[in-house]
């Protein structure tokens, strides 16, 4: 059974920054996480981890990513949500593309990690329909 656990909200380093996380657990076990950063003015960064392997390709990513869209919509009222993997990190991409996303651009992002060539993905919840179905 998958389901999706609220975590209490963590909070950042700076107030105004609010992380929001669910805990993907598949029988059970915890299996991966799905989290927004840097939400403002209802858009919010999105980030996904499956942490092993063998727990990829069975569905879980593209339930959770649906479910945790509609998840922070209803409560935070987001209605975009920014998806910015390395662009060489083909399951991904595939997997975005696989839900209709299509990268909207790709460009040099840095972090606190590094630099990368990273795809943008932008998914607007009105005009979208990964949440149905």
């Amino acid at each position: 059974e998958l389901e999706a656990k609220y975590l209490s909200e963590i909070r950042s380093k700076t107030k105004d920054m609010p992380q929001e996380k669910l805990v993907i657990d598949l029988n059970s076990e915890p299996v991966g996480t799905i989290y927004i950063k840097n939400v403002n003015s209802a858009a919010a960064d999105v980030h996904l981890h499956i942490w092993k392997k063998q727990h990829r390709r069975l569905g879980v990513a593209t339930t959770i990513i649906k479910e945790a869209f509609l998840y922070f919509t209803k409560n935070f009222g987001i209605q975009k949500y920014i998806l910015e993997p390395v662009k060489d990190n083909k399951p991904i991409n595939k997997f975005l593309e696989s839900l209709n996303i299509k990268p909207d651009k790709t460009y040099l992002k840095t972090t606190e990690y590094g630099t990368y060539l990273a795809n943008q993905y932008v998914v607007d919840i009105e005009s979208t329909n990964v949440t149905n179905g």
